[in-house]
């Protein structure tokens, strides 16, 4: 586990940590009282809000979606190659090249080490995020199944403006498709970003940091990296407002 464990409780408790986190979690939770009692304060409100009925969307909703995205144009991430490694000239002395070597292995230590704390303090702040949606006073939690298999929640607070979509064991898809999330807000629909690729058959949570107006979220498959609107009818719609 990267972050630290006493920030995990709110995705435990909605069930989006991975097999490896979880165990290491649980681990935890034996020997931490204070971690035990704030899962079960969370799994109690999660308890309440699922206790909320799903709303099925209308038959022309879907249809809606579609003609909405295809007006709605999106920036498209930039994606810069990065060029190959430049082969040592010939007749460098071998002491040099040792040299070089081992100065390229510090640095790779030192990539890697910041890295990996970016890792972890990435992760950290989503769990906070994740706890505080979670925890808020007026948070509503909706899910649906997935066409196709598995299931998705979503947990929004209006007062904060915010939202979590928790994604459960979507079926793998091959190398060239990605599942993409989509908002809708005022008649169009909005990328919210592709679903990482080690969350297919897995778990996986996803804070929404801006779903003021959003009335909707989907999940549609999409070409590999993502479209600038849905290309096919999505595999799970739920209705937020």
């Amino acid at each position: 586990m990267t972050s630290d464990p006493h920030n995990l409780a709110g995705a435990y408790a909605l069930d989006a940590l991975d097999a490896e986190e979880r165990t290491s979690y649980e681990a935890h939770l034996a020997e931490c009282t204070d971690c035990a009692e704030e899962v079960r304060g969370f799994r109690e409100t999660a308890a309440r809000l699922g206790a909320a009925q799903e709303t099925a969307p209308p038959s022309p909703l879907r249809r809606a979606v579609l003609d909405a995205a295809a007006r709605t144009p999106q920036e498209r991430p930039v994606v810069v190659e990065l060029g190959g490694q430049r082969r040592p000239r010939p007749g460098w002395p071998v002491r040099l090249l040792l040299v070089a070597a081992s100065l390229a292995l510090v640095v790779g230590a030192a990539v890697f080490g910041l890295s990996q704390r970016e890792e972890a303090d990435r992760m950290e702040a989503q769990q906070a995020a994740i706890t505080e949606v979670l925890s808020a006073p007026d948070a509503a939690m909706v899910s649906a199944p997935v066409d196709g298999g598995g299931t998705v929640r979503v947990v929004q607070s209006a007062e904060m403006g915010k939202a979590v979509m928790v994604v459960s064991e979507l079926p793998r898809l091959d190398d060239d498709h990605d599942y993409q999330m989509w908002t809708q807000s005022g008649g169009a629909m909005h990328s919210a970003g592709v679903i990482p690729r080690d969350e297919q058959g897995s778990r996986g949570a996803h804070v929404m940091d801006d779903v003021t107006g959003v009335t909707a979220v989907a999940i549609s498959v999409e070409p590999a990296g993502g479209s600038a609107e849905p290309t096919t009818d999505p595999i799970v719609l739920i209705e937020t407002a």
